[in-house]
């Protein structure tokens, strides 16, 4: 199974104890953000689900391809690598008011990747390609970029 990812307004690294203020706190709501999906996604297939407020599978670029997979839990956005992965993420940073910060994590986040609205796909792949284990010639080496 493909590695997760997580969106939030919030760098995951950050370990500075400021209380988080609520009134400022990015909320999404599930409803808009789904009619907001159905919009940019019309084939998009949406779960059920018990614990998200939303869970769904992205349509696929091609016949027999594999769309990312989203899931909605307040604010947090996870997702799974699929063909519409890196639009999904732009298409989100597009649909989130600028004063919010979002960034992009793995499931094991040693490092993390702001989203700018200027963000383009080819950064978000640069930082994804970083994120990968490294192969038996690389060694072992744990890389760390911060933006």
């Amino acid at each position: 199974m493909s590695r997760a990812y997580f969106i939030a307004a919030g760098d995951p690294l950050d370990n500075s104890l400021e209380p988080i203020d609520e009134e400022k706190s990015l909320k999404l709501d599930a409803a808009d953000y789904k009619n907001k999906l159905i919009e940019r996604w019309p084939e998009i297939i949406f779960e059920e689900t018990s614990y998200m407020e939303l869970s769904a599978v992205l349509p696929s670029l091609r016949r027999g391809g594999t769309g990312a997979t989203i899931t909605l839990w307040k604010s947090i956005v996870s997702l799974r690598i699929g063909e519409t992965f890196y639009d999904f993420i732009l298409w989100h940073r597009s649909h989130v008011p600028s004063k919010y910060r979002l960034f992009l994590y793995d499931e094991d986040p040693i490092s993390s990747f702001e989203i700018y609205p200027y963000t383009t796909e080819a950064d978000i792949r640069t930082f994804i390609d970083l994120q990968e284990p490294p192969s038996s010639s690389e060694g072992g080496r744990i890389r760390n970029l911060r933006r």
